[in-house]
């Protein structure tokens, strides 16, 4: 459960302008977060002991059909959306 609480504490840092810290919705910081997303996640599945089931969500390469595009550099919206995702992938294979 650790390595998916990560997963969802991060996505609620960039959840539509939740927190009021406005160094969290700066581009260069989102673009170095986009960057590490994927060590970030495999480190937490790693953590809670989760195996991911699909290298897309490993990677974070093509999960979304704006991700080639590089839309979690831009849009907190985007980070959110990801990180939950991959929570509830955690959630369904602990559940299960």
């Amino acid at each position: 459960m650790t390595g998916m609480g990560l997963k969802f504490l991060s996505a609620f840092v960039f959840q539509e302008h939740q927190l009021p810290i406005p160094e969290f919705y700066n581009p260069f910081v989102q673009g170095i977060w986009a960057i590490n997303m994927p060590v970030y996640n495999w480190s937490a599945s790693l953590l809670g002991g989760v195996k991911d089931t699909d290298l897309s969500t490993q990677t974070g390469k093509d999960v979304y059909p704006g991700a080639s595009q590089m839309c979690r550099t831009w849009s907190p919206h985007a980070i959110w959306h990801e990180q939950s995702a991959n929570g509830f992938i955690d959630l369904l294979i602990l559940v299960d």
